[in-house]
């Protein structure tokens, strides 16, 4: 198919049915692909029975630091959302890229930018688009979760993403069709550059607007799919944060007059609100389970949406809303940020068990394994001049 056509919306079954698993695929199309253009941090995470008062200190109950950041959260989440397992192949042949940088050094947590990116590969996320700026730290965020609640607070510090000066200084794709996801942990011009790279470029744009912040309306334009939850959407509209979930169609219109075309706000334990580009709309409940840590909910949830659009098309996003509100709730119930986050196996193993939305679930483990061996073969193929790694998308009018 040449590369100016557009091919039409392929019609699928829900997620997870006996006659449509989630890894169902035209061998004939190219190879789905995913570019998450965001942070990188190094997570600093102290978890203790309640948050402390202003003035007073407690005794925490432990600590850890590990690998975050809310755009290689997501990059880690897409690559095992597509995987049955750590160093298994990517179903339909899935391309995941992470765009961002980290530090080369300086003040600061610095674990070394190679461990870095030697994690992404290992979790099947292709890092050779991650920039290493000399002299500046990697990104850092503060972390403390209430492990009574599994509720978080977490204060970030920029690092190596904040010294970002251009979008022309990353290295964005420049093939036709896929998915891009962005959130807000990147300078705001840097992530309205690579939207202005990727115009007519037949691109599926993901807007996650979290961190809350402001924003200028020029974002908005030619984003597919907006994702907040009720404190990035009280901020952006204007509306009480409480009044949020009695406010819904009010929300997806502020975003709709703004260019935005489909609008999907999550809602915690009160579960999803979508609506799509013909006004349609709907609620999906929560899953019903025992919360341990709620750090990796919205990460996975924005990357499990985009896994679905990579593979089914962009024109049905209430069963995307389905898929991401379960991968969600299977974060929660493990403690961490990218060690939360689930692989389709799991997905694909409760969506045999979970017939609605809200009934109670469970959650099991994952094996681990290598990456390096497919990535390099890709990267062959790339300078070898091959085509076929390029997901054109299904339909981009949903």
């Amino acid at each position: 198919m040449a590369a100016h056509e557009t091919p039409s919306p392929r019609q699928r079954a829900p997620f997870g049915t006996e006659n449509s698993p989630l890894w169902e695929h035209d061998e004939s199309e190219d190879e789905p692909f995913i570019e998450v253009i965001g942070s990188l941090n190094i997570d600093l995470v102290t978890r203790t029975k309640r948050m402390p008062r202003a003035g007073e200190t407690l005794m925490a109950q432990s600590f850890s630091a590990g690998f975050g950041g809310k755009g290689a959260n997501q990059a880690v989440a897409c690559a095992r959302l597509v995987r049955e397992k750590l160093g298994g192949p990517a179903k339909n042949g899935t391309i995941v890229h992470m765009v961002g940088a980290v530090g080369g050094g300086g003040a600061g947590v610095d674990i070394g930018a190679q461990s870095y990116l030697d994690h992404l590969l290992k979790e099947g996320v292709d890092p050779g688009h991650v920039l290493v700026k000399d002299n500046v730290p990697t990104g850092t965020a503060v972390i403390v979760v209430e492990e009574d609640t599994g509720e978080n607070r977490i204060l970030i510090t920029p690092g190596a993403n904040g010294a970002i000066q251009s979008a022309g200084e990353l290295q964005l794709d420049n093939f036709p069709g896929g998915v891009v996801l962005f959130q807000l942990e990147i300078p705001i011009p840097i992530i309205l550059g690579a939207m202005e790279h990727y115009k007519n470029k037949r691109k599926i744009i993901i807007l996650n607007a979290a961190p809350a912040q402001e924003l200028p309306n020029e974002i908005y334009e030619g984003v597919h799919t907006i994702h907040v939850n009720e404190g990035e959407a009280a901020m952006l509209t204007d509306i009480p944060e409480d009044e949020i979930e009695a406010h819904l169609p009010e929300v997806a219109e502020f975003f709709r007059r703004r260019g935005v075309r489909n609008i999907v706000v999550t809602l915690g334990s009160k579960g999803v609100y979508w609506r799509d580009y013909n006004r349609n709309d709907g609620r999906i409940p929560a899953h019903k389970c025992e919360v341990v840590d709620t750090t990796a909910a919205g990460d996975t949830f924005a990357a499990a949406y985009a896994v679905w659009l990579a593979l089914h098309g962009a024109d049905n996003i209430e069963t995307a809303c389905e898929f991401a509100n379960l991968a969600a709730a299977l974060s929660v119930q493990k403690i961490g940020a990218q060690a939360s986050m689930p692989f389709l196996s799991e997905v694909e193993e409760i969506s045999g068990r979970v017939d609605v939305p809200g009934e109670d679930m469970v959650v099991r483990g994952s094996e681990e394994g290598s990456y390096e061996d497919e990535i390099a073969r890709r990267r062959l193929k790339q300078r070898a001049g091959s085509t076929g790694r390029r997901s054109r998308p299904r339909c981009i009018d949903g």
